[in-house]
Order: C-alpha cells, then sequence, then structure tokens
C-alpha cells in the first residue's frame, strides 16, 4: 500500500494505485458511511468520492477531462482526455470554472458533491457552534 499518497488514513489514487487499494478504500469509506447514516453532508460526501474513483477506476486509473483541458507533461499521468473510448465520460473533469487569473479549472459531478459536501459541513458546525454559545 506504498503506492498511494497517504491522506487521513485514505489512499489517493495515483496512476499507480492497484485495483486492492481502490477496493480497501471504498470499503473503508462505505463502512465509515454506515455508522454515520444521518449525516447528510456524509452522504454527498460519499457519492463523490464514489463516483471519482469509479469513472477513474473504469478509465485505467485516469479521470477523463475535456478537450480544452491542457495535458501538461505531468498531468498525462492523472488525466485523460475525452474520446470515443471514455467511459463514463459525464462523470469526468467536464464543467469549466474560470478563475480571476485568466486559466480554465474544471470539475466533475464528483467534486461538486464533495464541495457540497464540506460547506454542509461548515455550515452545521457554525449554526450548532453559534446556537448553543447563545444558550450559555
Amino acid at each position: 500500500l506504498t503506492k498511494g499518497i497517504n491522506y487521513l488514513g485514505f489512499y489517493i489514487l495515483t496512476p499507480n494505485t492497484t485495483l486492492d487499494q481502490m477496493l480497501v478504500g471504498s470499503a473503508v469509506i462505505l463502512v465509515w458511511y454506515l455508522f454515520n447514516l444521518r449525516k447528510v453532508e456524509l452522504l454527498f460526501w460519499s457519492v463523490g468520492i464514489l463516483t471519482n474513483c469509479f469513472v477513474v477506476f473504469l478509465n485505467r486509473n485516469r479521470m477523463p477531462v475535456t478537450a480544452d483541458f491542457y495535458l501538461s507533461a505531468d498531468k498525462q499521468q492523472k488525466y485523460v482526455t475525452l474520446d470515443s473510448q471514455t467511459k463514463l465520460p459525464y462523470l469526468g473533469d467536464i464543467i469549466r470554472i474560470p478563475s480571476p487569473e485568466g486559466s480554465m479549472h474544471f470539475i466533475s459531478i464528483g467534486d461538486i458533491a464533495i464541495y457540497s459536501a464540506v460547506i454542509l459541513f461548515f455550515c452545521k458546525f457554525f449554526y450548532f457552534y453559534y446556537h448553543n454559545r447563545s444558550e450559555e
């Protein structure tokens, strides 16, 4: 399990990630989610992670991206341009996000689910923090 990047106990997908690592990571996420079924933000987070892992797995450990995405030499190991061989292209990085400096960033539907989960988590955290604080 040394081929992935260890982040908070989970192995992030890299071109060297094996099927075993992906299955173990998915199983850990599933078990963790089952113990936290009441939390909506974990549902969004889990769906985002699993859709990203699924599309990467189906496309030979590479995230499909739109042809507008510039693939530099270091990004060619992580991404593959959409073509007729791409499986589930609508789950790839196809949504354009312009940045203030003029470059374009691309995100996937799974990324949107993950970002939504983070926003929900912080909204709930601050709501309960300030709500409980005002009662003191």
